[in-house]
């Protein structure tokens, strides 16, 4: 059996990427709370496909994405560590446990770093339009993160299939 183990493991990048996840989550809350009180009692809650706002309703709907975001953060941070537990798309041996593990973890790192740009984007988006500022490119913007999320998913995915022995 040939031995395939991952050798790009960047502590230093790794960081780096869970530093400016945590200062995300920390900014979009700690922005929210501050412009939450100079908002309107009633909101845009939905964007349609076209772009424009098609649902109203209260202003605490838009502390959900800060806590959506929060929750991704914890939830995901607490997955990372327990890479034993993912389903891989190769079998699991002793000779690619260590770089499936590795991809694991950095596959899951991405991911959250994706969702909490999601939810810190629409958070951003939305609190601009209860303040009456439409963002141009609010819906392509949300549907390339969206894109370059499942090309981050295809590729590690391919990555983990080449460590099949």
């Amino acid at each position: 059996m040939k031995n395939r183990h991952c050798t790009s493991h960047n502590p230093i990048g790794e960081t780096i990427v869970e530093l400016v996840i945590l200062l995300l989550v920390i900014g979009t809350v700690f922005f929210t709370l501050m412009t939450f009180p100079k908002l309107p009692e009633t909101v845009p809650t939905h964007i349609g496909v076209k772009g424009q706002v098609d649902g109203f309703g209260s202003k605490r709907i838009l502390l959900a994405m800060p806590i959506m975001g929060l929750v991704f953060y914890i939830g995901l941070s607490i997955l990372q560590r327990f890479p034993n537990i993912y389903n891989y798309p190769v079998e699991v041996t002793e000779n690619n446990v260590e770089a499936l593990h590795l991809l694991g973890v950095k596959l899951v790192r991405c991911t959250k770093l994706f969702m909490v740009l999601l939810t810190s984007f629409g958070t951003y988006e939305f609190i601009e339009l209860a303040k009456g500022r439409y963002l141009k490119f609010g819906i392509a913007v949300i549907a390339w993160l969206v894109a370059l999320m499942m090309v981050m998913v295809f590729y590690y995915i391919i990555k983990m299939m080449r460590q099949q022995e």
